[in-house]
């Protein structure tokens, strides 16, 4: 990784062909695909992503589009620019993205891919946000994931599918972090629908991030006995 300098000019280039690439849609995808893994790298990188207006910029080309494609890079893309930065998270953490993010989970017609990508974004904005955390629950966000989580589990109860288990982990942590960092109750009890779906994947499956992402799950929807009336 070069100096913050170098970074910043870079995503710059990165975000000019994203906003200015619009026939070519292999360029703003590897564009997408880079900005993603400069983030993820790089706590600076993200607040320059936001302060130069890049969220915005991916948010409406995240709205715009009806290439399902797409729509999967930029949410990944988001989901990385903003993961464990609250100053991001509060420009992302807004009616219509997560209107938007309901639609996609609950549209049979999108990849495990693209509900992956989803449900990554969901995951990071709830993180410690304890507004996040009720809003996914008042706009059946957390609903659609419990519903996600069922299906998968049934699929990964007959075959492993790498899809799939990208799915479940995505899954998994987005709802643990609906519940935690700040603890969620309601959340908590909301949740525990999952439970005999998660249950079944620990007894049957020997996959270790799969036993992982679910232990996880199961101690985020008990903890601080706000599990009890669950249990």
């Amino acid at each position: 990784m070069g100096s913050e300098r170098d970074v910043q000019s870079d995503l710059s280039l990165l975000l000019d062909c994203v906003k200015f690439q619009r026939g070519v849609a292999d360029a703003r995808r590897q564009a997408l695909q880079t900005v993603a893994t400069i983030c993820s790298e790089n706590e600076s990188a993200r607040d320059y992503v936001r302060v130069c207006g890049g969220l915005h910029l991916l948010l409406e080309l995240l709205f715009q589009t009806t290439d399902f494609t797409m729509q999967r890079v930029v949410m990944f893309t988001l989901a990385c620019a903003t993961e464990n930065n609250s100053s991001c998270q509060s420009v992302l953490c807004d009616s219509q993205l997560f209107a938007f993010l309901h639609g996609v989970l609950c549209d049979d017609k999108r990849s495990a891919d693209c509900h992956a990508s989803a449900a990554f974004l969901v995951g990071v904005m709830v993180s410690k946000n304890d507004v996040g955390q009720a809003m996914v629950r008042e706009n059946g966000i957390l609903k659609a994931l419990i519903d996600i989580a069922r299906s998968v589990s049934s699929e990964l109860l007959q075959h492993t599918v790498e899809s799939s288990l990208r799915l479940w982990e995505s899954v998994m942590a987005a709802m643990t972090n609906c519940m935690s960092n700040p603890v969620n109750e309601e959340n908590q009890r909301f949740a525990s629908q999952a439970f005999p779906a998660v249950v079944a994947v620990m007894n049957q499956s020997t996959h270790r991030m799969l036993i992982s992402h679910s232990t996880s799950f199961i101690a985020a929807c008990c903890s601080n006995n706000g599990g009890s009336a669950i249990m």
